[in-house]
């Protein structure tokens, strides 16, 4: 590989001829980076020896064969479904039981039962008895209110207590929990807790089941305390989840008309806001919707959706619901236009199948109208087949007739919504009337989630839920259509991810999912949270609608293709978006695609690779299950010989945790085993979840050993992991004996002394002490580790299958087409983020080791030459070459001082070498190295970071942060390439105010007044349950704050802290350096293929203008991924060095087209198969009423007052 570089001459436009002082000479370079190559890969070579590693292997027999992705998929998803079908049958008997219960049930308007409410258990107060003797004891005792369970720790529902005999209940403020519907539903539902059980009986990974009433209650199995603090508001409402809603009724497109006249201002128009942000909050992902403002004119609340329907996913949902806080009231309302033109979006989403193509409605939000425009409805809705909802806003009713007629002849609902509180409540009756088809139909639906975090659980817990509507079968009441609820199944992300073990997938493999909508149920590139400028960590609002097409990254500057289904050329983006197209319509096929960019070390490197792709559609599901198998690693394997067995002895070493090595002087190394344990798709054995000890390794230790007893103990393992692991236990057990086993000093030498004929003359050797750590990955995810130097702080942590150290190493083996014999070079860097100012101080410091790192592979039985002329891992080439299959990787780490001063010491030795052959010039230019201020030289790795310098600061640097002009010269030179990396789950600081700017009144005042409006809302709120028996109204709901208890602690001065940033989602990107290794062979060089690099040179101009030339030199050094720099430092003028950055930048749409292009950029997605939008038994008379409570005057002006406060000081 060793090859000299083109030069490179950057022309200045300026006219003044720049200023030239310094040069750099040229001559004997080759001879120079030929013997620095044999120091940084020679003696490497030796301490590696992953020769040793290939030997063992060989020695054993490989039978290295090619890997069929699709019946691996196909295996992955035959039992993927089995679980799934499981949570199916489990929801199916939830639902069953349900409606027979409700037909045996008997309606009791005074029913009286007492149940366990989940935010009332195990609550105590500390009451005095006094005994007969005259004393009295302290005991503790239930509140009033109270009950008393038992709950248990259980693996399952990780930092939750639960009880497994019962299930608990729960009901939000919003409902009185004694309402007679609420109160017969919950007695009516008692019968679920036996089928909970027996469901999780039959299926021991079953989490969380549970029931979701109409009326608003919720049901829980196993029953847990819901944990709400005294004083804190439960505002969680089943009704209002996505599992709920989806499976209640079908997909629909709807049409927000917002009055937006001048009538409707003040406390109507703050109402009407939040009324579309409620509306908004129930649309979901099949889902299809537009907001249209109405005055005089008729507007679309985003000019960049006239005329559409948008898909309501997260972002364009919550888009709108920050624009739709923002119109302002004023003119006149024209009725005639809004509803013609809501009517006619309709139309055309319907004609041109551009929307849900399923139910279609408009939801009307006025305060009033003086027609009802029959004629309109007429012209449009003959048929009845667009659902109108209408809202009136505010307390004047006195043109309601004419909005209610509009909802009660067009198949819909009316409602009033007098104050905030009202909002809820009021817009979710929309649900019910929507569901009304389905189920007289008697149609029951399977709905799957998106992924959503578990809130309830420790730590970071990604779930998908399944659901399945309840219908009220009673005969007499089949016409009305009504919901009894909604059950639901959690179904643990982990779950599904137990049946894809990474060991299966080889290095760089990974399984991921989609929905019928192309997003992600889980990847290895989805990141649900970020962390504020504060530390805080926090969920993403869009995590969960995040798109395959964002984290599959292409190199779009990559030549283009030609697409196998059109037999066209094609770019890399259309194959993308054919990959996602073909995964979305449920196909079962593969898929090519090269020049794939992934990011390394936290977004600083990029990884270029060639992927297969294999995909399948889950049955009864949404999901499409997708497999990525790397081209180089991922479509071979190996076995060794089934005939060679070790001896007992031998085995039960290898698969010892920590065994320790001895020489014959009693010298020491302990080496360290380690499996896939953080990874939780790695099951190599199925544990109970009774059996105390976890540990994969010792659970699939004991398999080996001892198979009689991991049966007793019920431990089932998958035999195929078991033989990986085994052998890779074997090969990396010999070979840390035969090469990392500590030597007396006599045997040393054979191991750390490299080549002899260059290292006794030029350089010092690297020794045991010198070393901090070695280690080998395995493809079974089996990690050997000796640490010589633990002051280093030097750790292994990750899986060997998801380790740095091979991301960084098969880069390279990618980057220079399969070529093995490559050794790796890099310094390993540790990020560190400072929340001590207002914005973050983000740095990155080494770890004072370089890392060094060699693949290993087996080989056996024949294939073919591949189109570079190598061997390469095309398992379809004709047979020519050994075939191939990677084993894992040899690494090691050597502390940074040791390596500097092997550089420097090689530098010196051999330029005076060369002085002695009177070769002065290429003395000038590598003694210059150590002895000029004017000559900085450097070793570079792969992606631009510094491996070496004669400065030490300089060290794991990026390079183009040093000398970004020399780093711009490599680029145009083609050394390097750029590769852009866009993070399109990226959270930025919100533009505009910063929070808390805005300073109406003093904190303790505005605390007190806070907390005392809180109060008032809560005696408001149990006057009305008292007062009236039905849903009562959530005055909460007038603010935003939580407990008055929370609000006075507030009120104490506090020390001055950082302000928490307001964050948006955004789209960043950044420029990252890859080699390109194979320049040299198709440039040929300068000067016909001389060995002798010319002299590079660059003119960089200064701050007074004045130019100046910088000569620069750079060679790579063979079979490593260093090169070689020499720039020249000091010129003449001072040169402003620009300093190229590695960090995320803000990507930002400039003008109105690319802005609507990224926001109304409709994706390709599957409609669900299953609409019932209408049914002609429907009874659509019930179609709401009038609000007809009356109050006592001084009650309804204390909640005006409350209501006017909030709204005028504090919105």
């Amino acid at each position: 590989m060793l090859a000299v570089l083109p030069f490179l001459l950057l022309v200045s436009t300026s006219s003044q001829e720049p200023v030239r002082e310094h040069h750099i000479n040229t001559l004997g370079m080759s001879s120079y980076a030929q013997k620095l190559g044999d120091v940084f890969y020679q003696e490497v070579k030796n301490l590696l020896n992953a020769e040793e590693f290939e030997k063992i292997i060989r020695n054993r027999g490989p039978e290295v064969s090619t890997i069929d992705g699709s019946q691996l998929i196909s295996g992955f998803a035959n039992e993927m479904q089995g679980m799934l079908a499981k949570k199916i049958l489990a929801i199916s008997n939830i639902v069953n039981e349900t409606e027979r219960a409700n037909i045996k049930h008997v309606y009791k308007k005074d029913l009286k039962f007492d149940y366990y409410n989940a935010n009332f258990l195990n609550k105590y107060k500390s009451v005095s008895i006094e005994l007969s003797n005259g004393s009295s004891i302290i005991v503790d005792q239930l509140r009033d209110g109270y009950r008393e369970m038992d709950f248990v720790q259980s693996e399952m529902f990780p930092g939750e207590r639960v009880n497994f005999t019962t299930s608990t209940l729960q009901v939000p403020v919003s409902i009185y929990k004694k309402d007679p519907d609420v109160v017969n539903g919950i007695y009516m539902t008692e019968s679920l807790n036996p089928v909970f059980e027996a469901n999780k009986d039959q299926d021991k990974t079953l989490t969380w089941q549970y029931f979701a009433s109409s009326t608003g209650f919720f049901r829980n199995y196993p029953g847990v305390d819901w944990g709400v603090d005294e004083g804190d508001i439960d505002d969680y409402d089943g009704r209002d989840r996505s599992w709920y809603l989806q499976a209640s009724h079908s997909p629909k497109d709807v049409v927000i008309l917002v009055d937006a006249s001048g009538s409707m201002t003040g406390s109507r128009e703050h109402v009407a806001q939040s009324a579309i942000q409620s509306i908004i909050d129930t649309l979901m992902d099949d889902d299809f919707f537009n907001i249209l403002i109405f005055q005089t004119d008729v507007r679309y609340l985003e000019d960049c959706f006239n005329g559409t329907l948008v898909q309501a996913n997260s972002d364009n949902k919550e888009y709108l619901k920050k624009l739709a806080k923002g119109f302002e009231s004023h003119g006149i309302a024209n009725f005639s236009a809004a509803l013609t033109t809501a009517f006619q979006l309709l139309k055309t989403a319907k004609e041109t199948k551009t929307g849900s193509n399923c139910s279609q409605a408009i939801m009307l939000l006025t305060d009033g109208a003086t027609e009802n425009y029959e004629k309109i409805f007429d012209q449009y809705n003959r048929n009845k087949e667009v659902r109108v909802f209408t809202y009136i806003i505010g307390r004047d009713v006195k043109n309601a007739a004419p909005v209610k007629w509009m909802a009660c002849n067009n198949k819909g609902y009316y409602a009033q919504i007098a104050t905030l509180a009202d909002v809820k409540i009021n817009i979710k009756q929309y649900i019910h009337v929507l569901s009304r088809p389905m189920v007289i139909e008697k149609d029951y639906t399977y709905k799957w989630t998106n992924v959503y975090m578990d809130v309830g659980s420790a730590g970071l817990r990604l779930m998908t839920t399944v659901s399945m509507p309840a219908f009220d079968k009673l005969e007499s009441r089949a016409k009305e259509g009504i919901l009894l609820g909604v059950a639901g199944v959690d179904v643990p992300i982990s779950e599904m991810n137990k049946f894809t073990p990474a060991y299966m997938l080889g290095f760089n493999g990974y399984t991921f999912a989609i929905t019928n909508n192309g997003y992600i149920i889980f990847h290895p590139e989805l990141r649900p949270k970020y962390v504020t400028n504060k530390g805080v960590d926090k969920d993403k609002p869009n995590y969960n609608s995040v798109d395959l097409s964002e984290v599959e990254m292409y190199d779009f500057l990559a030549v283009q293709g030609i697409d196998p289904h059109t037999n066209r050329t094609t770019t890399f983006l259309t194959q993308k978006e054919e990959l996602r197209r073909r995964m979305v319509d449920g196909e079962t096929g593969t898929h090519s695609l090269s020049n794939v960019v992934y990011h390394v070390s936290d977004w600083t490197r990029a990884a270029v690779r060639q992927m297969q792709y294999y995909f399948i559609l889950l049955d009864k599901t949404p999901f499409r299950l997708g497999v990525a198998l790397d081209r180089h690693f991922g479509l071979t394997k190996f076995k060794l010989r089934d005939t060679y067995i070790d001896d007992s002895r031998t085995l039960e070493d290898a698969l010892t945790e920590s065994f320790e090595f001895y020489s014959n002087s009693g010298s020491r190394l302990v080496t360290k085993l380690q499996l896939d344990d953080a990874n939780s798709s790695a099951i190599y054995c199925v544990i109970p979840e009774d059996y105390s000890e976890k540990s994969q390794l010792k659970a699939v230790r004991n398999h080996i050993l001892n198979s009689a007893q991991s049966a007793t103990k019920n431990i089932k393992c998958i035999e195929e992991a078991i033989r990986m692991v085994r052998e890779d236990a074997i090969i990396t057990y010999i070979f840390a004996r035969n090469v990392w086993r500590p030597r007396d000093e006599s045997e040393s030498r054979n191991r750390f002394s490299s080549y002899r004929s260059f290292s006794s003359s030029f350089h010092k050797n690297i020794y045991p002490e010198d070393i901090v750590a070695e280690f080998a990955g395995t493809r079974s995810g089996l990690l050997r580790y000796a640490i010589r130097n633990s002051s280093f702080g030097v750790s292994f942590e990750q899986s060997p299958l998801h380790d740095e150290s091979f991301k960084i190493t098969a880069s390279v083996y990618s980057l220079t087409d399969g070529d093995k014999a490559n050794i790796v070079y890099w310094v390993p860097r540790v990020k560190t983020t400072t929340y001590i100012t207002q914005d973050p101080i983000v740095s990155y410091a080494h770890k004072g080791v370089v890392a060094v790192a060699q693949l290993t592979f087996a080989e056996g039985g024949d294939r073919g030459v591949g189109p570079s002329g190598k061997c390469d891992m095309d398992p379809d080439s004709p047979a020519l070459c050994p075939r191939r299959a990677v084993a894992g990787y040899v690494g090691l780490y050597v502390s940074i001082d040791k390596f500097w001063s092997l550089f420097i010491d090689s530098i010196s030795k051999i330029a005076t070498a060369q002085e002695e052959e009177k070769q002065n010039n290429l003395f000038t230019t590598i003694k210059a190295c150590t002895e000029s201020e004017h000559i900085d030289c450097y070793l570079l790795d792969h992606n631009g970071f510094v491996v070496m310098s004669e400065n030490k600061s300089s060290i794991s640097e990026f390079f183009g942060a040093i000398d970004g002009n020399a780093m711009k010269s490599l680029l145009d030179a083609r050394i390097y390439e750029t590769k852009t990396l866009m993070d399109m789950q990226g959270m930025c600081k919100a533009e505009g105010k910063k929070p808390g700017a805005k300073k109406s009144a003093s904190p303790q005042f505005t605390n007190v007044i806070l907390g005392a409006t809180q109060l008032v809302a809560f005696a408001l709120n149990f006057i009305f349950q008292l007062m009236f028996s039905f849903h009562s109204i959530n005055l909460v709901a007038l603010s935003p704050w939580h407990s008055f208890h929370e609000l006075m602690a507030e009120s104490v001065s506090a020390p001055v802290e950082i302000i928490e940033w307001n964050y948006d989602p955004c789209d960043n990107e950044k420029t990252v350096y890859v080699r390109n290794f194979s320049m040299p062979e198709k440039t040929g060089g300068v000067g016909g293929g001389s060995n002798q690099p010319a002299a590079n040179t660059f003119t960089c101009v200064g701050a007074d203008g004045s130019r100046c030339d910088r000569d620069f030199l750079f060679q790579e050094i063979s079979q490593t991924n260093l090169l070689f720099v020499v720039v020249m430092n000091k010129v003449a003028c001072e040169c402003a060095h620009e300093q190229i950055s590695l960090d995320f930048s803000r990507k930002v749409y400039n003008n109105t087209d690319e802005k609507c292009e990224r926001l109304a950029n409709a994706k390709h997605r599957k409609r669900p198969p299953e609409c019932h939008s209408f049914h002609p038994d429907e009874d659509s008379k019930h179609c709401g009423d009038s609000w007809n409570i009356r109050t006592e005057l001084w009650l309804l002006m204390l909640l005006l007052f409350v209501h006017h406060f909030t709204i005028s000081n504090f919105n």
